[in-house]
This record gives C-alpha cells, sequence and structure tokens, in this order.
C-alpha cells in the first residue's frame, strides 16, 4: 500500500496539522548547528502565520547562485531564500490542485510535494508526488511544465520518452552527480526510474513493480523492492536505494546488482557495523562529496551516517525518538561542506556548519 492510499488526502492533512501545530521547541541546538530559516510557526495556528514561516518543509537544494530552493508538502509551495536571508514563494499556493502549465510559476499548483532537483543550468525538477508526475520550473523564463508523466497514476514508457512515461506517485526526484540524469523513486510502482537529460528517455534501474525483499547480488531490474522512498547516486556509479517501510539502505552498484548496505530490515536504533545498523522509517539521503550517504532518519528523529568505506553508520545530529532537536526530519542535501537538514516538524531548516568530515 502506498503513502497517501494509508491515510487518504483527509486523514494525511490531519497528520500535517499535528505536526503544524506541534509542541514548541525547547532544546539548545548542538554547537556547530544552528537555524537557516523556519520555526516561527511551532506551537501556533498556521492561519496566522507570516511568508517567513514555513509550512511542514520537506526538501531542499540550491541553484547556482547559492540561492536556497524549500518545498513544503501542505499545500505544495516553492519557496527561495536568498544568500541575505530573504524569503520568497516563488511557486505554488496553500491549496493543492494540479494547474499552471505554461505560465508562470506562481500560478502553479502542485498536489504534495516531496522534493526537488536543481541542475547546474537552473532548472527546478519537482517530485510533484500526488499528480503523479515530475514538474520543472525553467530557469530562463520562470515557466512551469510537466516535465514526465502525467495526473494520471500509472507504469508506462520504459524505453521511451519522457512525456510519454507515466508514474505512481513520484516521492524523490534526484541528479546524478554530473547532472546528466534524473533519478525518480517511483514508490507506489516499486520502481527506481532514470531520465536520460540529453535524449529524454525513461528506463527503470530497479524493480519489478512487485513488493517485495530482493535477494542479495540480484539483477537489480528483476528484483522486487519494497518501499522506494529515496534515491541518490555517488561519484563512482553506485546507485543508494532508501526502503522506508524496510527500513535498510540499499545500492545498486555498477553491474547493475542489488545489495543491501546497511541496516537489518528490523525498525530499530542502533549505531555500528553497517550490517547490525538499525533505522526506523527513513524519509531522505543525500551524498557527500566522499561518497558518505547522509539519512534522514525520521521517526529516531535523527541524521545517521553511512560510511561505505568503514562499514559503518553512525548518528550526526539528534537521536533515539528524541524531539527536542529533530522531529520527523525529512530532507537533507550536502552542499559547501555543509549538511542542510529540514527538520519537517519543527517547521525549520538547520544548517551543520562542520558534520563529521575524519
Amino acid at each position: 500500500m502506498c503513502v497517501l492510499d494509508r491515510f487518504g488526502a483527509a486523514g494525511l492533512c490531519g497528520l500535517l496539522g499535528l505536526f503544524l501545530l506541534g509542541s514548541p521547541i525547547g532544546a539548545e541546538l548542538p554547537d556547530g548547528v544552528r537555524i537557516l530559516v523556519g520555526d516561527s510557526t511551532t506551537g501556533k495556528d498556521p492561519d496566522t502565520a507570516k511568508i517567513e514561516d514555513l509550512r511542514y518543509p520537506v526538501g531542499i537544494d540550491f541553484d547556482r547562485h547559492g540561492n536556497a530552493w524549500i518545498v513544503e508538502l501542505s499545500g505544495g509551495r516553492v519557496l527561495r531564500l536568498d544568500r541575505s536571508g530573504n524569503l520568497a514563494i516563488v511557486a505554488g499556493t496553500e491549496n493543492g490542485g494540479y494547474a499552471g502549465d505554461g505560465g508562470p510559476a506562481e500560478k502553479a499548483r502542485f498536489n504534495h510535494l516531496h522534493n526537488l532537483a536543481i541542475s547546474p543550468q537552473g532548472q527546478c525538477y519537482l517530485s510533484d508526488s500526488s499528480n503523479n508526475c515530475i514538474r520543472v520550473i525553467d530557469a530562463k523564463t520562470g515557466q512551469v511544465d510537466t516535465f514526465a508523466g502525467a495526473p494520471q497514476a500509472g507504469f508506462s514508457g520504459d524505453g521511451d520518452d519522457r512525456k510519454n512515461a507515466r508514474f505512481r506517485e513520484p516521492i524523490c526526484v534526484t541528479l546524478t552527480p554530473d547532472a546528466s540524469k534524473l533519478l525518480i523513486a517511483d514508490i507506489c510502482n516499486f520502481r527506481i526510474r532514470q531520465i536520460d537529460l540529453a535524449t529524454g528517455r525513461v528506463e527503470t534501474l530497479a524493480g519489478t513493480g512487485k513488493r517485495g525483499i530482493p535477494a542479495e547480488g540480484a539483477v537489480a531490474r528483476e528484483s522486487p523492492l519494497l518501499d522506494p522512498r529515496a534515491v541518490a547516486g555517488d561519484s563512482r556509479g553506485n546507485v543508494y536505494i532508501l526502503e522506508r517501510a524496510g527500513h535498510v539502505l540499499r545500492m545498486i552498484d555498477t553491474r547493475g546488482r542489488l545489495y543491501t548496505v546497511a541496516g537489518t530490515g528490523e525498525k530499530g536504533f542502533r549505531d555500528g557495523p553497517a550490517a547490525e545498523a538499525a533505522f526506523y522509517e527513513p524519509k531522505h539521503i543525500c551524498v557527500d562529496p566522499q561518497d558518505r550517504v547522509y539519512v534522514a532518519d525520521d521517526k529516531n528523529n535523527a541524521i545517521r551516517l553511512y560510511d561505505p568505506q568503514r562499514g559503518t553508520v553512525e548518528t550526526v545530529l539528534g537521536g533515539e525518538g528524541e524531539e527536542a532537536v529533530l522531529k520527523g526530519p525529512h530532507g537533507v542535501c550536502f552542499r559547501d561542506g555543509k549538511l542542510f537538514v529540514v527538520d519537517s516538524g519543527h517547521n525549520r531548516v538547520l544548517v551543520m556548519e562542520r558534520p563529521k568530515t575524519e
């Protein structure tokens, strides 16, 4: 069963309301961690929020000018925080929908945005999950269009052009390190898919459309997946898959084989050797220049770090269910030596100025 199928639209909105009206933040942040933006709506009625407030942010990325772009799940706004600290609504509204293609971004409507990816040229790709498509904001014109998929759920288009593809709640989009391909976690099709940005060709990298636990070392395209929530590539050509309901991190190697690299498959909280580590419904990942993987471990309210060289998992922020520092973190992004954490339940974005580097 898929994310939105579990709750329905009304149920999901109710859950978001609980987050938005959550308990006040009471703990000091650790040394080297600061608030980039947000947290002023915590404990308040969201109807009184100002434009400077965030309303359940879930994803962040940066353009070539150093501006931070943030997407919100509640409603579907896209916001831009410039380097002077000014926050502006770029696209979307507080009310979800599917509208605005061919027109200015500020008039567009989206339905449950989950994250975004910005190319070196400034193209902003958005996972418009409940609309079952990938939308794009053009860097030069500011126009919004549907880049791939359509507002009807389905599965088709492999080996064909992106405009003919169909998805079922694409929940994550990420560019490969060379920005030549767009990786997509097509969660309710139980697949990881890819769009070649030069040719527009779509293909499946992992998953068969059936839900299940893959065999170790099996061909990724011939293997089932449990719950592919996020995807990211490293500099060596490996592709990481985060499985929320599976509580694990998997990897497609350069031969197209699928392996579990961290997590036992049982929910919990445990650092140490990666094969013995435990996660609890993790939501998102990013890869740093050293090919280490940061995991937004949602239900553990923690950010975990998988180091493939050491074969270990460690906690770098938050911890086992504690809500004071983090509450339901969804997004992570590594840029210019800093780790940016979307602290969704606290309606803010944090910056780790000096994440662990040794």
